[in-house]
């Protein structure tokens, strides 16, 4: 779910996605972002040691980008995310961008590749 979040939040809803499996649980994705943007990714739970992690580039008209580093301290990260999660609960009118809508539409699109995948 998580390089979903990202390509979500960078690039726009997913409309529409074609999956594929590899092996092992591996998944390749292909995305339709509203507005015509298009993403791929490959997910895995099942990473060797050493060769988990997670890399993002975007490229268009105005060049290449690549995602900075992921924080050193997950727990500062999951502290922090920790945190959003009970002032969000502890106040009624407040909105955030990491909702349960968002995470809905995130477990949605993991939902259709994998149903899929086991399509075959």
């Amino acid at each position: 779910p998580h390089a979903l979040s990202v390509l979500t939040h960078v690039l726009g809803p997913v409309e529409s996605v074609l999956a594929g499996g590899g092996p092992g649980d591996a998944a390749h994705l292909i995305l339709r972002h509203a507005g015509g943007a298009t993403s791929t990714a490959t997910v895995t739970l099942q990473a060797p040691p050493g060769l988990d992690g997670f890399d993002l580039a975007l490229w268009g008209a105005g060049g290449r980008s690549r995602m900075p580093p992921l924080a050193g301290d997950p727990l500062a990260a999951l502290r922090t995310a920790v945190a959003e999660l009970i002032a969000a609960a502890d106040s009624a009118g407040r909105t955030h961008p990491c909702d349960v809508r968002f995470g809905a539409a995130v477990t949605a699109i993991l939902a259709a590749a994998g149903q899929q995948i086991r399509a075959g």
